[in-house]
């Protein structure tokens, strides 16, 4: 089920992509610092915007990613050690308190 909601969801999106390139042909251009410009379509520049969105947002969590990955494999370790521990301590006899 999960799986048709993102078949559809994408078919939504490119489709409204589609009709974003058939009614925006028009070119635009853009300038930057230095003299630097490009003239390209208006749909080039707003593909590119969202890429460019698109790295920032998974740069920034990245980051975070990393961190709870670390600490998933300390906590793994920790959880392997106690339970060696409580194996060792299974294994010693009981004395009985007389």
């Amino acid at each position: 089920m999960k799986r048709i909601v993102y078949i559809l969801l994408t078919l939504a999106v490119m489709a409204i992509g589609l009709t974003l390139v058939i009614k925006n042909p028009a070119e635009v251009e853009l300038n930057y610092y230095f003299g630097l410009h490009w003239t390209g379509p208006l749909t080039l520049v707003i593909l590119g915007a969202v890429f460019v969105g698109l790295l920032l947002g998974l740069m920034g969590s990245l980051v975070m990613v990393l961190r709870v990955r670390r600490e998933l494999a300390q906590v793994r370790r920790a959880n392997k050690r106690m339970e060696q521990e409580l194996l060792n301590l299974r294994s010693l006899p009981i004395k009985d308190a007389i």
